[in-house]
């Protein structure tokens, strides 16, 4: 785990965990028998690790993932959790990579991400070099939103 945080990103009316994982590349099960498999066979480092994203959350007296999406096709350098619209749900921002870049390494696009009722809809991005990522949230004023 690279990072967490607290927030109701899958807007279920529930506080979860919100991981950035590292963990080994497992390709879609489906992929062994679709006529074009392997997807998503290229997100991974060299190591053979793949970033996810994992939401987890209390259910029946217990702890558990309550959502976890693929291997990312960029992996997450750092996150957080905003309301940027101000529509009452935060938002996921990310600061992404690519897989061959060195880890520590900046991150060349920030991202802001959606819950679509599956999982995440991009929502805007921007290029650039950004190597750290902070939200502030004033009272009575929308997010800011500083990429230092």
């Amino acid at each position: 785990m690279r990072q967490a945080d607290l927030g109701d990103l899958n807007q279920d009316g529930s506080i979860e965990a919100v991981l950035l994982v590292w963990r080994p590349f497992k390709p879609w099960p489906v992929d062994k028998w679709l006529p074009n498999g392997g997807r998503i066979e290229e997100f991974h480092n060299a190591l053979g690790e793949s970033c996810h994203i994992i939401l987890i959350g209390w259910a029946k007296g217990m702890f558990k993932e309550r959502w976890a999406g693929s291997a990312l096709s960029e992996p997450v350098n750092a996150f957080e959790l905003a309301d940027l619209d101000q529509d009452g749900f935060d938002e996921l921002i990310t600061l992404d990579s690519s897989y061959e870049t060195a880890p520590g390494s900046p991150a060349d696009t920030l991202k802001v991400w959606e819950w679509n009722g599956f999982g995440f809809s991009l929502v805007s991005e921007q290029e650039g070099v950004f190597n750290d990522l902070k939200v502030i949230l004033a009272p009575g004023l929308k997010p800011i939103l500083l990429t230092p």
